[in-house]
């Protein structure tokens, strides 16, 4: 079984909730718009390829008429759409970004507004955290919402190559607070299962 993966963590406009990250990859900047402070005002957030580095992007925010910059990863082949969620229901939205889209698995940081700068949320020991999504027959990878909590899932599958494969994995519950991540509740392991269901949409 292998572990959730914990790692030391164009011109397209997004209304409240999320779009897939398939395709339409733009040097030009990509819009979204989304709460970030929770004033039930829609901001506006950018993200553009940072000239002469392809890998990584310029993400920002305008709140209130303030802007908040920060960088983060890129496909060198461009820009994905961003992801507007909230993960923890407290009325403020974070922002998902796409980091590296693989040939079966895409990786995503998610950003949010805290102390007064657009911040990398990261992992409960402090670490960087990535979303992952995907995985082909070999994997399944990808999240949910529930309750507040964000719910990560990662599995094998236990006869790839099979027509009707079956998975094993762990599902890891996390609660938000702030930038971090903490452990919420216990880790739900699945094993010979069929493919896992996963909907992001439940974190609009």
């Amino acid at each position: 079984m292998r572990k959730a993966l914990l790692t030391a963590l164009a011109g397209t406009t997004v209304a409240f909730g999320l779009v897939g990250l398939v395709g339409n990859a733009s040097a030009n900047p990509v819009t979204a718009t989304a709460d970030l402070n929770g004033d039930g005002v829609a901001d506006t957030i950018t993200a553009q390829s940072v000239s002469g580095d392809p890998t990584r992007q310029q993400i920002t925010a305008t709140v209130n008429g303030r802007e908040y910059t920060a960088t983060g990863d890129s496909d060198p082949n461009g820009v994905q759409p961003l992801r507007v969620t909230d993960v923890n229901q407290d009325g403020a939205n974070e922002v998902v970004t796409t980091g590296y889209l693989g040939a079966n698995t895409v990786t995503m940081s998610i950003w949010v507004l805290h102390n007064d700068s657009l911040q990398a949320v990261f992992g409960p020991a402090g670490e960087p955290f990535y979303l992952y999504e995907g995985g082909g027959a070999a994997q399944v990878n990808g999240y949910s919402c529930a309750e507040g909590t964000l719910q990560v899932t990662a599995g094998d599958a236990d006869n790839p190559g099979e027509q009707n494969p079956t998975y094993s994995g762990e599902v890891i519950a996390y609660s938000l607070d702030g930038a971090m991540l903490q452990l919420a509740g216990e880790t739900v392991t699945f094993e010979g299962d069929p493919r896992p269901t996963l909907d992001p949409q439940t974190c609009a």
